[in-house]
Protein backbone atom coordinates (compact mmCIF):
# COMPACT_ATOMS: atom_id res chain seq x y z
CA UNK A 1 0.00 0.00 0.00
CA UNK A 2 1.30 3.38 -0.84
CA UNK A 3 0.87 6.45 1.34
CA UNK A 4 -2.15 7.74 -0.61
CA UNK A 5 -4.10 4.50 -0.12
CA UNK A 6 -3.29 4.48 3.60
CA UNK A 7 -4.60 8.02 3.91
CA UNK A 8 -7.77 7.10 1.96
CA UNK A 9 -8.40 4.20 4.36
CA UNK A 10 -7.88 6.43 7.39
CA UNK A 11 -10.25 9.02 5.91
CA UNK A 12 -12.96 6.37 5.37
CA UNK A 13 -12.55 5.13 8.92
CA UNK A 14 -12.77 8.65 10.38
CA UNK A 15 -15.83 9.47 8.27
CA UNK A 16 -17.51 6.30 9.50
CA UNK A 17 -16.70 7.13 13.13
CA UNK A 18 -17.96 10.69 12.64
CA UNK A 19 -21.23 9.39 11.20
CA UNK A 20 -21.67 7.10 14.22
CA UNK A 21 -21.05 9.99 16.63
CA UNK A 22 -23.54 12.17 14.74
CA UNK A 23 -26.15 9.41 14.91
CA UNK A 24 -25.60 9.02 18.66
CA UNK A 25 -25.89 12.78 19.18
CA UNK A 26 -29.16 12.89 17.25
CA UNK A 27 -30.56 10.05 19.33
CA UNK A 28 -29.54 11.66 22.60
CA UNK A 29 -31.03 15.02 21.56
CA UNK A 30 -34.30 13.42 20.53
CA UNK A 31 -34.44 11.72 23.94
CA UNK A 32 -33.99 15.01 25.80
CA UNK A 33 -36.08 17.47 23.80
CA UNK A 34 -39.77 16.57 23.90
CA UNK A 35 -41.89 17.03 20.81
CA UNK A 36 -44.52 19.63 21.60
CA UNK A 37 -47.72 20.17 19.63
CA UNK A 38 -50.39 22.83 19.74
CA UNK A 39 -53.77 21.61 20.92
CA UNK A 40 -55.03 21.72 17.33
CA UNK A 41 -52.05 19.69 16.05
CA UNK A 42 -52.43 17.18 18.89
CA UNK A 43 -56.15 16.78 18.18
CA UNK A 44 -55.50 16.24 14.49
CA UNK A 45 -52.68 13.75 15.12
CA UNK A 46 -54.63 11.52 17.51
CA UNK A 47 -58.06 11.99 15.94
CA UNK A 48 -59.78 13.61 18.92
CA UNK A 49 -61.57 16.92 19.18
CA UNK A 50 -59.84 20.19 19.99
CA UNK A 51 -62.15 20.70 22.98
CA UNK A 52 -61.37 17.27 24.44
CA UNK A 53 -57.60 17.80 24.21
CA UNK A 54 -58.04 21.29 25.68
CA UNK A 55 -60.06 19.91 28.61
CA UNK A 56 -57.31 17.34 29.28
CA UNK A 57 -54.79 20.18 29.41
CA UNK A 58 -56.90 22.38 31.66
CA UNK A 59 -57.55 19.53 34.09
CA UNK A 60 -53.85 18.62 34.21
CA UNK A 61 -54.46 15.09 32.96
CA UNK A 62 -51.87 15.49 30.21
CA UNK A 63 -48.59 17.41 30.24
CA UNK A 64 -48.90 20.83 28.65
CA UNK A 65 -47.40 24.30 28.99
CA UNK A 66 -48.53 27.79 28.12
CA UNK A 67 -46.28 29.72 25.74
CA UNK A 68 -47.69 33.16 25.09
CA UNK A 69 -51.29 32.60 24.03
CA UNK A 70 -50.68 28.98 22.99
CA UNK A 71 -50.92 25.76 24.92
CA UNK A 72 -48.36 23.17 23.88
CA UNK A 73 -48.93 19.48 24.53
CA UNK A 74 -46.16 16.95 25.09
CA UNK A 75 -46.80 14.45 22.28
CA UNK A 76 -45.25 11.43 24.01
CA UNK A 77 -47.14 12.07 27.27
CA UNK A 78 -50.41 12.47 25.35
CA UNK A 79 -49.87 9.15 23.58
CA UNK A 80 -48.92 7.47 26.88
CA UNK A 81 -52.11 8.86 28.46
CA UNK A 82 -54.24 7.57 25.61
CA UNK A 83 -52.56 4.15 25.72
CA UNK A 84 -53.07 3.88 29.49
CA UNK A 85 -56.80 3.30 28.96
CA UNK A 86 -57.86 5.64 31.76
CA UNK A 87 -61.43 6.86 31.43
CA UNK A 88 -62.28 10.54 31.43
CA UNK A 89 -64.91 11.09 34.14
CA UNK A 90 -65.53 14.77 33.40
Amino acid sequence: MDRFEILKEKKKKLESELEQVNDQMELSLSDKVPRMLTIREAAREVGLSYNYIRSLCLSGRIVSIRVGNRTLVNREKLIAFLNSGKEDNS
